[in-house]
């Protein structure tokens, strides 16, 4: 068994990245009903007032479906190119981490589905199923921005 320590600064920047998609929602609240936002998520509107409140966080899935329902940018949690917790590429000299999020998400998104699409209905992935995938390939990219320049090749 380990423990591992959380610091302060750590502590501050969970809570930064919660309050910009607190805030993110909030905006999104704005322009779009309520009922239209239920019925988007399919969550009652308890679960609602639990989000607009701050007693609930959204979940990775509820981000993509509003940004895919809505077509609105994901908020930008990628931190800049100078913080010394993201690694620069060895073969240039950007981040390490995409900027364009959405096109990101619409390219993987869409790479899941033509998958999904190829194979027999009674083995493809249902719409939870793809998001995850989707959100796997996403987190894999963020980790590897290398695999983003080879995907002519696939």
């Amino acid at each position: 068994m380990s423990l591992q320590v959380e610091t302060n600064l750590e502590s501050e920047e969970v809570q930064n990245l919660e309050k910009l998609v607190h805030d993110w929602f909030l905006d999104i609240l704005a322009e779009h009903s309520d009922k239209e936002i239920n019925a988007l998520l399919g969550i009652s509107s308890s679960k609602l007032w639990k989000l607009k409140n701050g007693h609930q966080r959204l979940q990775a899935v509820e981000l993509l479906l509003l940004h895919q329902g809505l077509g609105i940018p994901l908020p930008n949690t990628v931190r800049s190119a100078d913080s010394a917790s993201i690694p620069l590429n060895d073969n240039s000299d950007r981040p390490a981490r995409p900027t364009d999020t959405k096109k990101l998400f619409d390219f993987a998104y869409d790479r899941v589905c033509d998958l999904e699409n190829r194979k027999p209905a009674a083995l493809r992935a249902n719409a939870f199923e793809r998001l995850e995938q989707t959100f796997h390939i996403l987190k894999t990219v963020q980790g590897t921005p290398e695999a983003l320049e080879i995907k002519d090749l696939t």
